[in-house]
């Protein structure tokens, strides 16, 4: 199972105040709180955590169907500047997030599984999201990697807003987790 979350760091700066009263307990563990206090750069720890408990809750919610995202539930341990774990009512999740200049993108599949992720894609867009570029982009990845036409597949999201890839109407077994936030889009998928 894999999933990946996406936030752009101006948008996020915007949109949230993560120093109001109250903000990070209801968000995160006494551990993943004195990570932030501890950082040289609190803002961008903040949000290197959520992408992990994020990209892990879809991970899970990919295999579970159930809807119970409750941040504080997902444990996150730094393990490098790229590298964690994110525990979750007995599962593992492994993560990998990339920290950039205006986005931090991370990815998860849950440990024990051998799934053989694609190196995220990340896509800027000049003002609003696109979802058909963003899906477009994916329908291109697969293609090459799967010797077929571009035009043949299409991303469906399932009754419970799960992507899936089609090939003329066949479900293929290739798994994609889609995140988009602010200018950012970023897929993966599995092998």
């Amino acid at each position: 199972m894999i999933g990946n979350d996406i936030v752009d760091l101006s948008l996020a700066k915007v949109e949230s105040n993560w120093q109001r009263k109250g903000f990070l307990r209801k968000l995160f563990s006494a551990e993943e709180i004195d990570l932030i206090s501890d950082a040289t750069e609190p803002d961008l720890m903040v949000w290197k955590l959520w992408s992990m408990k994020e990209s892990a809750y879809k991970a899970d919610f990919r295999s579970s169907k159930k809807r119970k995202f409750n941040p504080s539930k997902f444990q996150c341990e730094v393990v490098t500047d790229t590298s964690g774990n994110v525990q979750y009512e007995g599962s593992m999740y492994k993560t990998n997030t990339l920290i950039a200049d205006d986005f931090i993108h991370t990815s998860a599949w849950r440990e024990g599984r051998n799934n053989s992720m694609s190196k995220p894609i990340i896509k800027t867009f000049s003002t609003q999201f696109s979802s058909d570029k963003l899906y477009q982009s994916l329908a291109f990845m697969v293609a090459a990697t799967k010797a077929c036409k571009e035009k043949d597949l299409r991303v469906i999201k399932s009754s419970m807003g799960i992507p899936e890839l089609y090939k003329n109407q066949i479900k293929l077994e290739t798994l994609c987790s889609i995140s988009h936030h602010g200018r950012y889009g970023a897929f993966i998928m599995s092998h």
